[in-house]
């Protein structure tokens, strides 16, 4: 048995894209970045700073990402890219 292959085609089967998933996803509220202190913000997605004026989602009290960026991941997966809790 090649393990590499099977390990391979589980992580593939689990991580992709299901259109069921899209209700989840329109249903959580976007809004326009405004930052409220002087610690830069990162979509810890996309690693990149989130700045004023971006299109963000909040998942989990306080996990910000771009909205892009979080679409993408909760089309594969419904479960927050930080703590791993269940997106529903």
């Amino acid at each position: 048995v090649d393990y590499d292959s099977v390990i391979q085609e589980a992580v593939n089967t689990k991580y992709i894209e299901k259109n069921t998933n899209n209700d989840v996803i329109e249903n959580i509220k976007e809004f326009t970045f405004k930052s409220n202190n002087s610690e830069v913000e990162s979509c810890r997605i996309c690693m990149d700073d989130i700045k004023d004026g971006d299109c963000c989602k909040e998942l989990c009290k306080g996990h910000i990402f771009h909205s892009d960026c979080i679409n993408h991941w909760l089309k594969r997966s419904l479960e927050c890219p930080i703590c791993r809790n269940t997106i529903t």
